[in-house]
């Protein structure tokens, strides 16, 4: 099976693939040419399918990292090992869309079991799951900035005050005047929820996001303690107290975790506490920053969710069943390891050819046309056939055929079950 035949029922995903919301890409390890493009990546980077198969991946990397891109994918077509081959966790890079936009990408990158074409030749090829993790990274850097605006004022502040009496009040007139625009900036927010703590945890100031994401109003929530944003069990074991600690400690505190709502019902949460010094080092209280990812925590969940079922399903298919994937001209595309133990050919004398090459000469020809007839045409095919092994035994089929359709809704490839009956002819 050579790359330009590489199809995603190669790899057990059939119709699947398309239905990903995640960017999918495989790529030919050795040439490192795109032979998988899935819709999500012509709509995450601007090529269409036709123009993807043209393409190197490297032409998706950004000119600074292409070196080591390709020392990275040539090291693997060579010894089937790669660094980010296969990471516990996503990898964040910088990639190039069609028309020369920079995005930030999640990558999980895995390998594909070797593909041996007629010729026994083996390709290795690597699966790119992609997200486009964009905005993302602004909302990041944006939280970034605001915490970096606040040290610079802590700093502006602390030089300020070494200065004269009279620039000592010219400055904290316009100190008050930075703080106020602060204010209203923090107020405006939406998306994250920021407020500030006193020393003892309690709440003294709540923006509009907050009230969005946590359901209490500015009058609940001001001079509440921020434990009440707590499930019951994690107030138990002292978790906001430890936070504020460590926030005390070290100058921040970050996480990932639960929270929960004013109803009670709770969210997944990213979670930024910042400890607020004066200029003697003495804590004055905290800023807290929540951002709700119950939604991007759900679509992961679901992602891998979808790649599990594919996998079980491929798994369960090849353990019971004899499975055999043809194109319209009826060649051979694709058969499962059961298909080969039963007709004991190999893979490669098989990909390639069409049925022919099983005919036992026991049917007559009305049969097969009949069979080609009703596929045709897009209808499912059922039946039994006597088909013949590599040694010229005998062995019979129960086959059901259902056509894939193309965009036009004519038949562009054929998915074959079949179920082993030759011991039950044979007592007949």
């Amino acid at each position: 099976m050579t790359s330009e035949r590489l199809r995603p029922e190669d790899l057990g995903f059939g119709r699947l693939f398309e239905r990903i919301r995640d960017a999918v890409i495989v790529a030919d390890a050795e040439t490192q040419r795109i032979v998988l493009w899935n819709q999500a990546a012509a709509r995450m980077f601007g090529y269409s399918a036709s123009e993807a198969l043209k393409l190197r991946v490297e032409e998706l990397v950004p000119e600074p990292l292409k070196a080591a891109h390709r020392a990275g994918i040539t090291r693997y077509a060579r010894t089937g090992h790669g660094q980010y081959i296969d990471s516990d966790a996503p990898l964040d890079f910088p990639a190039v869309k069609k028309n020369g936009e920079e995005i930030s990408v999640e990558l999980s990158l895995s390998p594909i079991r070797p593909v041996h074409d007629a010729d026994g030749d083996e390709a290795r090829f690597v699966l790119a799951i992609i997200r486009d993790v964009t905005e993302r990274k602004k909302a990041e850097d944006a939280v970034r900035q605001l915490n970096k605006d606040l040290e610079n004022r802590v700093e502006e502040r602390t030089s300020q005050l070494e200065a004269t009496i009279a620039e000592l009040e010219s400055n904290q007139k316009e100190l008050r005047q930075s703080e106020e625009r602060f204010r209203l900036l923090v107020e405006g927010a939406r998306d994250y929820a920021i407020f500030m703590l006193g020393p003892d945890g309690r709440v003294v100031s709540w923006n509009e996001g907050a009230g969005r994401i946590h359901g209490f109003e500015v009058s609940e929530a001001v001079g509440e303690h921020f434990s009440a944003f707590y499930a019951e069990e994690d107030i138990e074991r002292g978790l906001p107290g430890e936070e504020l600690r460590v926030a005390a400690i070290e100058g921040r505190f970050e996480e990932e975790g639960f929270r929960v709502r004013k109803d009670g019902a709770p969210f997944q949460a990213e979670v930024v506490i910042m400890a607020l010094r004066d200029e003697a080092g003495n804590l004055r209280g905290f800023s807290h920053v929540t951002r709700d990812i119950t939604a991007r925590k759900e679509a992961e969940e679901a992602l891998r969710s979808s790649l599990r079922s594919l996998a079980d399903l491929k798994a369960a298919l090849d353990e019971s069943a004899i499975v055999a994937i043809t194109d319209q001209h009826g060649k051979i595309t694709y058969v499962n390891d059961k298909f080969c133990e039963v007709s004991k050919y190999y893979m490669e004398e098989l990909v390639g050819q069409d049925h022919s090459i099983l005919n036992s000469g026991y049917h007559a020809r009305e049969h097969f046309e009949d069979l080609w007839n009703t596929i045709a045409q897009g209808d499912v095919w059922r039946g039994e056939i006597r088909n013949q092994t590599r040694d010229g035994s005998p062995y019979w089929v129960d086959i059901t055929i259902v056509p894939f359709l193309d965009e036009a809704g004519e038949p562009d490839q054929y998915f074959a079950i079949c179920n082993d009956i030759t011991r039950y002819k044979e007592a007949e």
